[in-house]
């Protein structure tokens, strides 16, 4: 138990150096992209308002699947390369980097060293991916990614929806 907790300890450390500099940078990149303004409200406001186009839906569930990856699962600061400062390469994003931490035991499991590319990863698909943020099982292989890859249990909802995002990115291959 003990050797968990500094295993995890020193991975939470890392991660959160790496993800200072990445919400550094993604604040000053919101700064700049300000928000477009607010549509004038409708001519007719007692109308009901029109269903979501297919187009929305699909807008929505990217934007979802963004705040997920970036913001709280925080699969960007593992999986993106890092500059000499550690801070992640925006336009690299989810391309794959050096894991910030090693195990603190010798003896303990398989310890990663880098975070694969969040696209081809070794030949699986899309599908794979949700199914490892559901389960935390990588389908193709049917077993756990090795530690420091926390065994996530999205819903499928909010799987689909990071899997989305990130071929939003051109990350993955078109089905």
């Amino acid at each position: 138990m003990r050797r968990t907790l500094h295993i995890l300890a020193t991975f939470v450390a890392a991660v959160s150096v790496s993800f200072a500099g990445y919400y550094m940078q993604q604040t000053a990149s919101a700064a700049e992209n300000a928000a477009e303004p607010a549509p004038a409200a409708p001519a007719d406001a007692a109308a009901p308002p029109a269903a979501p186009t297919p187009e929305e839906v699909k807008a929505a569930q990217i934007e979802r699947g963004r705040y997920l990856a970036n913001d709280v699962a925080l699969c960007v600061v593992c999986h993106t390369p890092k500059d000499s400062k550690g801070l992640p390469i925006r336009d690299q994003a989810f391309h794959g980097g050096v894991i910030p931490a090693k195990a603190a035991y010798p003896d303990m499991q398989a310890f990663a060293s880098n975070a694969p590319a969040l696209g081809p990863m070794a030949g699986g698909a899309p599908e794979d991916v949700a199914y490892l943020l559901e389960t935390g099982i990588w389908r193709p292989t049917g077993k756990s990614p090795k530690a420091p890859m926390p065994p996530f249990r999205l819903s499928k909802e909010d799987a689909e929806a990071v899997v989305e995002y990130l071929r939003s990115l051109k990350t993955f291959p078109p089905q």
